[in-house]
C-alpha cells in the first residue's frame, strides 16, 4: 500500500504559493479595472456603459474568489502550524 508523505513545510511552502497566486490575480484584476475606468472615461456611449456594467458584474465574483483563496492559505498555514507542533511533540517521544 503506498504512503502519502507531508512535511509541515510542504503545507507551507504551497500556502505561501497559494497566496504569491492569489497576489497576481488582484494585480491583474486591479490592471484590468484602472484600465476599464480609462476607457470608460473616453467612450462615452449606450455600448460602453453596458460594457462597463457587465465588467462590474465580475468584481464581487473577484472578490470572493480572492476571499476564498485567502481562506484556503490561512487554513494551509495553520495546518502547517499543527503539523509542526505534532512532528515536535513526536520527536520528543523518540
Amino acid at each position: 500500500m503506498a504512503q502519502i508523505q507531508i512535511s509541515s513545510e510542504d503545507v507551507m511552502a504551497y500556502s505561501k504559493q497559494v497566496d504569491a497566486y492569489a497576489n497576481e490575480i488582484r494585480t491583474v484584476f486591479n490592471e484590468i479595472e484602472s484600465r476599464m475606468y480609462y476607457v470608460e472615461s473616453i467612450w462615452q456611449s449606450p455600448a460602453s456603459k453596458y460594457f462597463m456594467e457587465q465588467f462590474q458584474t465580475l468584481n464581487p465574483a473577484m472578490m470572493s474568489y480572492l476571499d476564498t483563496l485567502a481562506r484556503f492559505s490561512t487554513y494551509l498555514h495553520q495546518t502547517a502550524n499543527l503539523y509542526q507542533e505534532n512532528e515536535q511533540s513526536l520527536m520528543r517521544y523518540e
